[in-house]
């Protein structure tokens, strides 16, 4: 891999710099060039939610080679595996730990994933009390800036320190699941490198 990206962790070393070469940088998202099907799965203890329509759950009784294969091994320790379960429209934010996120998408419910840039250099936030270093913005401090439609079995590496949402079309009620690969060591450049090496975008 690119050492240029500060992967130094082959010998234990230190956590990676986050320079780039290229232009993924300006990347929101990125699709992977596979279809993922993994139905056989159990939906474990409830780990964690925001308000009432997001939630994320320990993930039992799956063969989790299906979702960490398309990581180098070497780096694998520094990802962990949900589920995601969204069930309303979700408010455009940035989520609470992670830098990156591999969404592997069950059930996407045509849901529109859109992504933004701000309009002022002081957005107001809004946090939960449980939202950690996430928060929420205003839709009128935004400008949509890109926009994908997830379909079933569908897979997609989201930057989720940008501000991002999802809107749904579809009838209530809603149901979106999808089995989540989540770095924050990593951000989002390095695993579109990682990808590239294992030949999943």
């Amino acid at each position: 891999m690119d050492n240029t990206l500060g992967y130094e962790l082959s010998n234990g070393g230190s956590i990676p710099s986050g320079r780039t070469t290229n232009n993924i940088k300006y990347i929101m998202f990125a699709k992977l060039n596979k279809s993922f099907k993994i139905d056989d799965c159990t939906i474990g203890d409830e780990l964690i939610s925001y308000g009432p329509y997001i939630k994320y759950n320990d993930i039992q009784h799956i063969n989790v080679n299906k979702l960490y294969e398309v990581i180098p091994e070497m780096y694998r320790r520094f990802f962990d595996h949900k589920f995601m379960t969204i069930t309303e429209d979700i408010v455009p934010h940035k989520d609470n730990g992670t830098l990156a996120s591999i969404n592997f998408y069950m059930k996407a419910n045509s849901g529109l994933t859109k992504f933004f840039e701000f309009t002022t250099d002081n957005p107001n936030i809004h946090k939960l009390d449980n939202q950690g270093n996430g928060a929420n913005y205003q839709s009128n401090q935004l400008k949509l800036r890109k926009v994908f439609v997830a379909q079933d079995y569908d897979a997609y590496l989201l930057d989720v320190t940008l501000p991002h949402a999802v809107e749904f079309k579809a009838p209530r009620p809603i149901l979106r699941t999808a089995l989540v690969l989540q770095t924050a060591t990593f951000n989002f450049q390095q695993v579109f490198k990682m990808l590239e090496e294992t030949g999943n975008i």
